[in-house]
């Protein structure tokens, strides 16, 4: 009986050995299903967390657009860039658009020059201001009835006469200018106006452009002055 005992004691302890040796087929599919198991949770929480933080940017936003107001407005604007005359990103303006590039965006895209525009739209029997940079568009001005013009103060401090132009560049060219010559560079009004109809408008906003620091010139630059 002994003997048997031992026999039976020998041969569980060589089956402990092939355990050491490596996993049996169930304990290998174990250890599979668990780290499925592990890697879902890791997933989900991660795209939980992406969600979250997707929900958390649009109510930003949100609330970034419910509280836009002038000053936001001001910042942006004075931010406007002097660009080359043949840049896209030029200054330019009508009594219901403007655009250009800033330099003082409303922070969507850091260290960035945004283009963007300031439109006037016509609704019901007033009209309606909004602001757009980088795909993101906001309401400023409301005016219940009438519709909002926008104007540009031209002039140059070389003693040009100061005078408020429906469209920018003015018809008439810029003051300061010799007769011919066609500048690289598009120059800035030095104040854009939004303003409501009547002598004494429900609106009357003035909007300082304070850049004035020229592009370089190029190589065509200096061609185009000298022909």
């Amino acid at each position: 009986m002994i003997g048997r005992l031992s026999g039976v004691s020998r041969l569980t302890g060589g089956r402990g050995n092939n355990r050491d040796a490596g996993y049996s087929l169930m304990e290998v599919l174990v250890m599979l299903a668990i780290t499925a198991i592990v890697s879902a949770l890791v997933l989900q929480t991660v795209r939980s967390a992406s969600a979250t933080g997707l929900r958390i940017e649009r109510h930003v936003r949100s609330t970034l657009h419910d509280r836009l107001d002038v000053n936001a407005l001001r910042h942006a604007v004075a931010g406007t860039l002097v660009t080359y005359s043949d840049s896209r990103g030029r200054f330019s303006g009508t009594p219901l658009q403007a655009s250009g590039l800033t330099a003082r965006g409303l922070g969507f895209e850091q260290d960035a020059t945004l283009y963007y525009t300031l439109s006037v739209e016509d609704e019901g029997r007033g009209s309606v201001l909004y602001y757009e940079e980088a795909g993101n568009r906001f309401e400023i001005v409301r005016l219940a009835e009438g519709r909002l013009q926008l104007s540009y103060l031209a002039g140059a401090a070389a003693g040009a006469q100061a005078r408020w132009s429906p469209d920018w560049p003015p018809e008439e060219g810029f003051a300061w200018m010799r007769q011919g010559e066609r500048p690289y560079f598009r120059p800035l009004p030095r104040v854009l106006r939004v303003s409501g109809p009547g002598s004494e408008p429900e609106v009357d906003l003035l909007l300082a452009m304070s850049q004035t620091q020229r592009p370089r010139p190029r190589v065509t630059d200096y061609i185009d002055v000298t022909q």
